[in-house]
């Protein structure tokens, strides 16, 4: 790819970076340089087919007879598959069958002086031409090419006895026997170079060869890098920076969507940390390919933090998912996936609470359910359990003054009373939502927890 991509596309694995090899383009003087690929329809007879490359139109003012041909098959009469420059700003795509049956689409939104991708895809009923990744235009067309004999032509497209000659540079010439896709074609626009093993591809004309604008008048051919058929070079100087090989650095892109739990983002240079959610820009310079990254990054994250209560332990965290743990056996208490957890006996727990597909684990915090607690739980009655909207706190005849508070599964207290002398408390818990409570009854030296339901 020929310049720093900003329209961000969809980038897979269907074409790849390799930043070890120099990139070249060929500039072509729009007088006499050609390159002509002997038998190449033979590659694609009776098949889909496609045809995509790189160009850097220069030609402001194209005109017949002196269109800018830039890549195809053209003999006008059985055998064409091409685009030429048009107009500054237009070029005309074009499917001849067998039967001599031609189906022609003109677009409009070329950019002159930059680089310009272009796919022309043909699956059988359907003629398509892509522009730097985008659909541009499309047709209905029919027929196949049963031409086996035709050449591709790069940089110049026949016509009687005139050419129309290209005024401007190529790259990345490819031909397919399948029509690419759409994704496809978007991969290919955002990828540094070509992936060689991709499915179809029959040539591949990278020019990556010579030294760019250097003495390359020992080359003669246009390596094509499927090694199927190589293509004579005719016209060409060969030296200075015109109707040569010339430099040109390609840039691939690729659009990340990350997203990372309680924890920093390091970019893919490796350059950058980043903390919180944004949308970013990476960026790894090669020797010979520039990758761009564009980063959706989502930071999520949990608070861990619980609140230590009598008998009880609460996540600070509200609307998540919980699990409070065993922290000796690693295990899931059973039932507890509350954000109030009550210990029914002593030991150590955490918590593992997840929320909006983050998860994380608090530190483990001891509950202590002694005698003296259980005692107290043994001469108190709770009725009934479940309950619907009333609650009676039944108190044995030795059971000393009681602060009584029921508390919610958040952890949020919804009623509280001073037993003082009474013998049977009532709970009026009307309007509060159905689910689990507690109830903690607590005197100077103990408290005693209940797990209550409200139906």
């Amino acid at each position: 790819m020929k310049k720093l991509l900003y329209t961000i596309q969809f980038l897979a694995t269907f074409f790849l970076c390799d930043m070890a090899l120099a990139q070249n383009a060929l500039d072509f003087d729009g007088l006499d340089d050609q390159i002509s690929v002997p038998n190449a329809s033979g590659l694609i007879v009776n098949s889909n087919l496609s045809l995509s490359f790189w160009v850097y139109p220069t030609d402001p003012a194209p005109a017949f007879p002196l269109f800018d041909g830039m890549a195809g098959f053209r003999n006008d009469a059985d055998a064409d598959f091409y685009i030429l420059h048009l107009t500054a700003t237009s070029v005309e795509a074009r499917f001849r069958n067998s039967s001599g049956l031609s189906f022609d689409l003109v677009y409009n939104g070329v950019n002159l002086n930059q680089w310009n991708h272009f796919a022309l895809t043909y699956d059988g009923t359907k003629l398509t031409l892509y522009h730097n990744g985008e659909h541009a235009a499309a047709i209905s067309a029919s027929g196949y090419i049963l031409n086996a004999v035709r050449p591709l032509n790069m940089g110049f497209l026949p016509y009687s006895i005139n050419t129309f000659a290209l005024d401007g540079r190529l790259d990345d010439v490819c031909l397919w026997s399948k029509a690419l896709s759409n994704t496809e074609v978007s991969e290919l626009y955002g990828a540094c170079s070509v992936n060689l093993n991709a499915d179809g591809l029959k040539l591949a004309y990278e020019f990556n060869q010579g030294l760019a604008g250097s003495d390359n008048t020992a080359i003669t051919t246009a390596i094509d890098s499927k090694g199927n058929i190589d293509g004579p070079m005719t016209g060409f100087a060969l030296t200075g920076n015109s109707s040569n090989f010339v430099e040109y650095l390609h840039s691939g892109f690729e659009l990340l969507s990350e997203s990372v739990c309680n924890e920093s983002y390091t970019s893919p240079s490796g350059n950058y940390v980043w903390n919180t959610s944004g949308s970013y820009t990476d960026t790894i310079f090669g020797s010979a390919c520039t990758e761009v990254f564009f980063i959706n990054l989502s930071v999520q994250s949990v608070d861990t933090s619980v609140i230590e209560g009598p008998g009880s332990l609460t996540a600070v965290e509200s609307g998540a998912n919980y699990q409070w743990i065993d922290c000796e056996t690693g295990e899931p208490v059973d039932g507890a996936e509350d954000q109030t957890f009550v210990a029914l006996e002593s030991g150590h727990y955490a918590l593992v609470i997840t929320k909006n597909a983050c998860s994380d684990t608090s530190a483990c915090y001891s509950l202590i359910v002694d005698a003296t607690t259980q005692a107290l739980k043994d001469e108190i009655d709770i009725y009934p359990n479940p309950f619907e909207e009333i609650l009676f706190i039944k108190l044995g005849p030795s059971t000393p003054p009681l602060y009584l508070e029921i508390r919610n599964s958040t952890g949020q207290v919804v009623w509280t009373k001073n037993s003082g002398g009474a013998v049977v408390v009532k709970a009026d818990l009307r309007g509060q939502p159905t689910g689990v409570y507690y109830l903690l009854a607590i005197t100077t030296d103990r408290t005693g927890v209940w797990k209550l339901v409200k139906f």
